[in-house]
């Protein structure tokens, strides 16, 4: 037997409006004219033969249609949302242990990391401070950002700039 779904262009336009109790709030979230939305719902109320909104001179409310159809399609909507969400991930996942300077992890790490975080949320980052001037990096860490010259063998070096130190004196000293 064929499946008969009701239009998923209406039927996402439905919930949205009806989620939101506005036709012109779905049309912002979805991206499209209030008019759009208001022509997708009422392909969906002829596709399914019911009225799913009442409507008044500035305001819709669900019909008993719309009450029942409306946590149908939100949970269906949502689990497509995750699922997709789960498809799309960049496969990237686990802890990164990163091993900065103090001073480098507190001023510029730290500031960069909640943007990393959003782009990949699944991966688990741990961060540890290293001593300044560092003979050794430690083993457990993915990654370090560590003063020095670079003379790490056992490890892939990259420069990522040069610091310069000059003395600042008093005349009055």
């Amino acid at each position: 037997m064929r499946r008969r779904l009701p239009p998923l262009n209406s039927l996402k336009a439905f919930e949205a409006a009806a989620r939101l109790c506005s036709l012109a709030r779905a049309a912002d979230e979805l991206c499209v004219t209030r008019g759009a939305i208001g022509q997708q719902i009422k392909t969906l109320e002829d596709f399914l033969g019911v009225e799913l909104f009442v409507r008044t001179s500035h305001r819709i409310r669900l019909a008993p249609a719309g009450q029942s159809l409306l946590p149908v399609a939100t949970y269906a909507l949502d689990a497509i949302a995750a699922e997709a969400g789960k498809l799309r991930k960049s496969g990237l996942q686990g802890r990164l242990e990163v091993a900065a300077a103090p001073a480098f992890g507190s001023k510029w790490l730290l500031s960069h990391l909640e943007e990393f975080l959003q782009l990949y949320p699944e991966i688990d980052v741990r961060l540890t401070t290293l001593p300044v001037h560092s003979e050794h990096l430690p083993a457990e860490c993915d990654i370090a950002i560590a003063y020095g010259l670079g003379d790490w063998p056992e490890h892939r070096v990259h420069r990522l700039g040069q610091t310069h130190y000059a003395p600042i004196c008093s005349p009055r000293c």
